[in-house]
């Protein structure tokens, strides 16, 4: 049954629903005109009409239940559909207020002379396409920009307009299918190019690019998790049983809890080779100001060498006196650790707050805030994964005010992030320059680029490579504040970020670089 509603809307209609308007007006006088013209946008009403039985169709055949033996709950469909109306934000009066693409498979259509469908396309890059009555300036009734767009023979009549991946392309009335190149200002032939996917109302939904990269398998957690011995070390300054953190990490075996209370605690603490959970009181603080020669295998204030859960960490001051980037970090693990949880606290003013150090680790991160960390030379940032990372799984997670870095920049093979905010002032608040195996994940995120900002990045995506994958990323649910000039997305020319429709935009319109695909936008 589907496959046949299929063949017949194929056969009937390319693409989707095309509500019925004019981008013709009619003398009083010439009838012959208005018959012509009543006639195709009728037809552009059935078409819509027909699309919407279709859908219904579809539906309810895909929900089809059996209630007994050679009975189903679907019975009938109704042909009386309603016409879809416009979507105001793609098709409003001035085409100079539309969001831009247009929808996937959006189009103008063209019968005996007069145009029906859309009353203009727009293409990624702001072009706005129409089909109009022909005149001396226009003589082949396609336009761009309001301008004649050659091509096609100076007396013929182009049959359609149709948007896919975000361009404009033209049929010729033979069949053939063209697209403007705006460089040359003219019309050449091009192949027409698989649609995004799209919901039944023609939105864009989730389009996932083909990777052919495969993550290594995930290492088993440790044969004994992170405080699960019931003993726990008690650190503070006075009355406890140790007084730094390191002497409790040199004494503290597998499944052990360290709490460390209140108080700056200025030290180094070695690399930690127990399964540890290592708990920061209130107003606890670990200072590494001025210790840089002293950090654990020269990376970090916090070097796991296992399994680990970090429980309010606080950690400010690492490796700031290096004159340049070294990949040093509040936390950083090291060869033997294959899973880091960090569940709330603070980490400020170090190097980078969290950086990878090519381990195969899994990292999640959970009600943590990042700010200020960097040396202010563009290598270094609040979060930074390297290469090899396993997975970075990030929720509810503030990260802002990176100092000339990224609030988040993974080379993993698997990013997620949900919830949380993230903005940089001087780079893109979030880079994924490798791409991802699996389609990275932004979920309920707010992202902010403050007016002023002097890199207009929004997201990168792939720009280097794709060696982590080429999985592609959506972003569903989510805000992103543009408030700075000229905002873009910057996509590796094989990839493809999808926005989906429930992600709400702000600000100035953004644009594309890189090469790629950004379908929603």
């Amino acid at each position: 049954m589907q496959r046949l509603i299929l063949v017949a809307f194929e056969t009937v209609l390319l693409a989707g629903p095309a509500v019925a308007q004019t981008a013709l007006t009619c003398p009083a006088a010439d009838v012959i005109c208005r018959i012509q013209h009543d006639d195709a946008v009728a037809l552009g009403t059935k078409l819509d009409v027909l699309h919407a039985d279709i859908q219904a169709m579809l539906k309810a055949s895909q929900n089809n239940t059996p209630t007994s033996a050679g009975e189903s709950t679907h019975t009938k469909t109704t042909s009386a559909m309603t016409v879809p109306p416009t979507v105001d934000k793609y098709f409003p009066k001035n085409a100079g207020d539309a969001d831009f693409p247009s929808p996937e498979n959006s189009r103008m259509v063209r019968l005996n002379g007069v145009v029906s469908g859309k009353p203009y396309l727009i293409a990624s890059d702001g072009s706005v396409h129409q089909l109009v009555t022909p005149t001396a300036a226009i003589p082949n009734g396609y336009a761009v920009n309001g301008s004649h767009a050659g091509g096609g023979g100076n007396d013929e009549q182009f049959s359609q307009l149709l948007v896919r991946q975000g361009k404009v392309f033209v049929q010729r009335s033979t069949g053939q299918w063209q697209a403007f190149n705006p460089g040359m200002n003219s019309i050449y032939n091009a192949s027409l190019p698989d649609a995004f996917a799209t919901d039944a109302s023609g939105a864009t939904t989730s389009t996932v690019a083909t990777s052919t990269v495969k993550a290594p398998a995930q290492a088993a957690r440790a044969k004994i998790a992170p405080g699960s011995s019931g003993k726990t070390l008690k650190v503070c300054a006075t009355g406890c049983a140790y007084s730094s953190l390191t002497a409790a990490i040199m004494r503290a075996a597998n499944g052990d809890t360290i709490n460390l209370g209140a108080g700056t605690y200025k030290e180094a603490p070695p690399a930690i080779a127990a399964t540890l959970k290592i708990v920061w009181e209130p107003g606890a603080v670990l200072d590494l100001n001025g210790l840089t020669n002293r950090l654990a295998h020269g990376k970090g204030a916090i070097v796991p060498m296992t399994d680990i859960l970090l429980v309010n960490p606080v950690i400010t001051g690492t490796a700031m006196d290096q004159g340049s980037a070294q990949g040093t970090a509040a936390i950083r693990p090291e060869t033997g650790c294959n899973y880091i949880e960090i569940q709330g606290g603070e980490l400020f003013k170090n190097q980078n707050g969290i950086a990878g150090g090519d381990v195969p680790v899994v990292l999640t991160v959970t009600g943590t805030y990042l700010h200020d960390n960097g040396l202010g030379d563009g290598y270094t940032h609040n979060i930074y994964m390297s290469s090899g990372t396993l997975a970075v799984s990030l929720t509810d997670v503030r990260s802002i005010n990176p100092n000339n870095g990224h609030a988040l920049k993974s080379r993993a093979f698997n990013t997620s992030v949900t919830r949380g905010e993230y903005e940089a002032f001087s780079a893109a608040p979030i880079d994924i320059p490798q791409g991802s195996v699996s389609q990275a994940v932004l979920d309920g995120v707010i992202i902010i680029k403050k007016a002023g900002a002097y890199n207009h990045a929004i997201i990168d995506y792939a720009t280097e490579n794709n060696a982590s994958g080429n999985g592609g990323l959506i972003i569903k649910n989510s805000v992103i504040n543009l408030n700075c000039d000229s905002p873009f997305f910057n996509v590796g020319a094989s990839s493809i970020i999808t926005i989906d429709p429930s992600t709400k935009m702000t600000g100035n319109k953004p644009t594309i670089i890189g090469g790629g695909k950004v379908a929603g936008l």
